[in-house]
């Protein structure tokens, strides 16, 4: 076997590999003879089955194995003697993978490479410690929350719509003479920002009183219900019949009874550590994405183009388009582009990640593996082994090493990074927004 490796581009080499057809049948003869000496058939004695019969029923087994075993071998060999480090899988471009008896072995594939690169000093990188303080108006705010949640929406008598209410009528949607829909006694929140899943504006049910006939001439979106409508003119009307108001607990202890607390001021104790532990597990989600944000900017690391051209195409040919739904070209350049840096975005992450982790022996563990699926079994409220055997199945083992893998990268970088406040930190740093 004959393996050639060629420049075929930036980080891209082009891999030939050449068996000639006497190889291939010595090899094939070789696998054959080695299946005779050891096959088991009723009414065969052992290694005195005839070649043309064993041949016949394993001819295409064995050439699919050795098949696989030149690949892996070829590419091996390639990779390991040149220490090449691939980005990506190999692509055949020339030949084709499936080998035959009495013919040469014949295939070129082009194999990405990863680009050179040094990853930045650590201590230049910044953790931004946030304020994680618990304000008054944060207090406030999420006991507001909760009394909203058990409010009661009364009948609410004169009274002129307002933002909390909400609206008891008949709704009608129609396109010119004809009744697309209706329904009596639909409930209708004033902050609604749609209605019958129709976009409307946040003023369009606001300041109105009983009798009023509230009345819309629009567009029914894609995005309408019923597919044959989609795209009509059409009038919404809406006749209002009621208004009800939310009526709000009293905030006394009696409250923080019935929300399972001793008193009030046991409730906002509660809260208060609540939110604290929101705001910190926050904080330290902001900050890590914010620490992967500076190393990626500051890392000097050029990819190959012809390699982002291939993946956008890949991209694209995977996701779903609307057949019906025309896009311009501004739109559609639009998209490109932001497909692109997202994929030079995960690329230069997945790059930087395991360098740093080739550099600082970073390893995952199969128990932090393991830790990882605990913790998705516990989500999903599924067992471990369960979550396990699916992720197996379906080839997400690696997706959970990479992420486990980025978590102890990050770590690593959080204690050699310079702390810094918030308030100090580099704007261009804060204002990240990938």
């Amino acid at each position: 076997m004959e393996i050639t490796i060629n420049d075929a581009g930036q980080y891209r080499k082009l891999i030939k590999i050449v068996a000639s057809a006497e190889e291939i049948q010595k090899e094939y003869n070789e696998k054959l003879q080695d299946v005779q000496q050891n096959a088991q058939l009723k009414g065969f004695r052992k290694g005195k089955i005839p070649l043309s019969f064993l041949e016949n029923k394993f001819g295409n087994s064995i050439l699919e194995e050795m098949q696989y075993n030149f690949l892996q071998k070829a590419l091996k060999t390639a990779i390991t003697d040149n220490k090449l480090k691939p980005l990506a899988d190999p692509k055949i471009q020339m030949g084709s993978l499936k080998i035959a008896k009495g013919q040469d072995y014949k295939v070129e594939f082009t194999l990405d490479l990863q680009p050179e690169f040094e990853v930045p000093a650590y201590e230049k990188l910044q953790w931004i410690q946030e304020n994680n303080a618990v304000t008054e108006e944060d207090l406030s705010l999420s006991l507001e929350e909760i009394r909203e949640r058990r409010g009661e929406f009364v009948l609410a008598e004169n009274a002129v719509s307002q933002k909390r209410d909400m609206l008891i009528g008949d709704l009608e949607i129609k396109a010119e003479s004809e009744v697309l829909f209706s329904q009596k006694n639909t409930n209708i929140f004033v902050l609604d920002t749609r209605v019958k899943g129709i976009p409307v504006e946040k003023a369009f049910l606001l300041n109105h009183k009983v009798g009023d006939v509230l009345k819309k001439n629009l567009v029914l979106p894609e995005t309408y219900e019923a597919e044959k409508d989609r795209g009509k003119n059409v009038e919404l009307s809406f006749s209002i019949a009621e208004i009800k108001r939310l009526q709000l607990p009293a905030m006394d202890d009696n409250f923080a009874k019935e929300v399972g607390c001793e008193n009030l001021e046991a409730l906002k104790k509660n809260l208060q550590n609540q939110i604290k532990h929101e705001k910190e597990h926050q904080s330290e989600e902001k900050s890590l994405h914010l620490l992967l944000h500076q190393l990626i900017e500051e890392t000097k690391l050029e990819l190959s183009e012809e390699f982002i051209k291939d993946k956008i195409v890949e991209m694209q040919a995977r996701q779903k388009r609307d057949p019906q739904k025309q896009e311009t070209e501004e739109e559609k350049a639009k998209k490109e582009a932001e497909l692109k840096q997202s994929i030079i975005w995960e690329l230069k992450e997945y790059l930087i990640i395991s360098k740093i982790a080739e550099k600082e022996n970073i390893e995952v563990t199969e128990d932090e593996v393991d830790d990882y699926i605990k913790a998705i079994a516990h989500i999903y409220r599924k067992w471990p082994t369960e979550i396990k055997k699916e992720y197996e199945e379906n080839g997400y083992i690696e997706e959970i090493r990479y992420k486990a893998k980025v978590s102890k990268v990050l770590e690593f970088l959080k204690k050699n990074a310079k702390v810094v406040n918030s308030s100090d930190s580099d704007k261009k740093i804060i204002a990240c927004n990938h």
